[in-house]
């Protein structure tokens, strides 16, 4: 496969963040009434009968705005996330792959089969880091959102309390965790996402 390398633009940079914040933030959206009947379910396992019977009780029970109480928090935790996990795999594929055309591996300027994989997983591997640490503190502050009695307690006093009580280091707990389960997930997913796309005769991410 001929390496076709162009420099990201201010202009690409930003379209690029913009579509991964408008994503996470539609995503958030769509999770948060879900997320509220997966935690009621967890703390009472006698609440309802699968997701559709624990949606429909918390609407009759609080209301269609109840549902979206955490809100701010799933935005504080998805944004980050998507923004890290989208962004930086383009960037970094990119990356690699001009910089791989610099080294002139070969006279064609070919990026044979093993140099796609190391650059495809290289990518993926730093994405799933970058990811987990960018979100781990919107996911902290999630979770004990939803601790808070579904949601009732605002981020601000959640952050603050984590602050005070812990320190920054609060923000970040059960990172190595969530790192080994999220970001085998994400490597494996960008992995097979750029193959995929490779198979179906397209041009692998960042390399033109």
């Amino acid at each position: 496969m001929a390496i076709k390398t162009g420099d990201l633009t201010p202009n690409q940079f930003a379209n690029f963040l913009l579509a991964s914040v408008v994503a996470g933030a539609v995503a958030s959206v769509v999770l948060c009434p879900c997320e509220d009947a997966r935690i009621r379910m967890v703390s009472d396992p006698l609440f309802a009968v699968g997701l559709m019977d624990a949606l429909v009780k918390l609407h009759r029970e609080d209301g269609v705005l109840a549902l979206f109480a955490g809100l701010n928090a799933m935005l504080a935790k998805q944004i980050p996330y998507t923004m890290s996990k989208q962004v930086s795999f383009d960037v970094l594929t990119s990356f690699l792959y001009k910089f791989v055309a610099a080294l002139a591996l070969s006279d064609q300027q070919e990026c044979d089969a093993q140099t796609r994989l190391a650059i495809t997983f290289g990518a993926a591997a730093l994405t799933s880091v970058l990811s987990c640490v960018a979100s781990q503190p919107g996911d902290v502050i999630l979770t004990e959102t939803y601790k808070a009695h579904g949601g009732d307690a605002g981020i601000g006093a959640i952050s603050g309390r984590i602050w005070r009580t812990q320190g920054l280091g609060g923000f970040f707990t059960g990172l190595k965790a969530r790192q080994a389960h999220v970001g085998g997930i994400i490597t494996s997913q960008l992995a097979i996402y750029d193959y995929v796309k490779q198979a179906c005769g397209l041009a692998a991410t960042g390399s033109h």
